[in-house]
Protein backbone atom coordinates (compact mmCIF):
# COMPACT_ATOMS: atom_id res chain seq x y z
CA UNK A 1 0.00 0.00 0.00
CA UNK A 2 2.83 2.28 0.77
CA UNK A 3 4.61 1.71 -2.38
CA UNK A 4 1.49 2.44 -4.81
CA UNK A 5 0.69 5.70 -2.56
CA UNK A 6 4.77 6.72 -2.94
CA UNK A 7 4.54 5.96 -6.96
CA UNK A 8 1.55 7.65 -7.07
CA UNK A 9 2.86 10.65 -5.06
CA UNK A 10 6.19 10.91 -7.64
CA UNK A 11 3.48 10.84 -10.60
CA UNK A 12 1.79 13.71 -9.62
CA UNK A 13 5.18 15.42 -8.88
CA UNK A 14 6.46 14.85 -12.28
CA UNK A 15 3.23 15.87 -14.07
CA UNK A 16 3.39 19.39 -12.18
CA UNK A 17 6.65 19.49 -12.61
CA UNK A 18 6.38 18.88 -16.54
CA UNK A 19 3.10 21.61 -16.58
CA UNK A 20 5.61 24.01 -14.91
CA UNK A 21 8.68 23.48 -17.57
CA UNK A 22 6.31 24.24 -20.15
CA UNK A 23 5.17 27.37 -18.87
CA UNK A 24 8.22 28.30 -17.97
CA UNK A 25 9.60 28.02 -21.38
CA UNK A 26 6.68 29.46 -23.21
CA UNK A 27 5.64 32.34 -20.86
CA UNK A 28 8.72 33.92 -19.62
CA UNK A 29 8.92 36.36 -22.46
CA UNK A 30 4.91 37.26 -22.17
CA UNK A 31 5.15 37.89 -18.39
CA UNK A 32 8.22 39.87 -18.36
CA UNK A 33 6.84 42.41 -20.71
CA UNK A 34 3.11 42.27 -18.82
CA UNK A 35 5.64 43.22 -15.78
CA UNK A 36 7.41 46.38 -17.47
CA UNK A 37 3.78 47.52 -18.99
CA UNK A 38 3.12 47.20 -15.12
CA UNK A 39 5.82 49.25 -13.98
CA UNK A 40 5.59 51.95 -17.23
CA UNK A 41 1.89 53.52 -16.19
CA UNK A 42 2.02 52.84 -12.78
CA UNK A 43 -0.91 54.62 -10.82
CA UNK A 44 -1.13 56.08 -7.47
CA UNK A 45 -2.40 54.74 -4.79
CA UNK A 46 -5.82 57.52 -3.97
CA UNK A 47 -5.77 55.86 -0.26
CA UNK A 48 -1.77 56.74 -0.11
CA UNK A 49 -1.99 60.51 0.47
CA UNK A 50 1.43 62.00 -0.64
CA UNK A 51 4.06 63.24 1.98
CA UNK A 52 4.68 66.89 1.44
CA UNK A 53 6.98 66.95 4.21
CA UNK A 54 9.84 65.49 2.43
Amino acid sequence: MADNYLENQYEKYLQRKAAWEKKKKTGTKAAQSARRKLNACKVEDPRRPEREDL
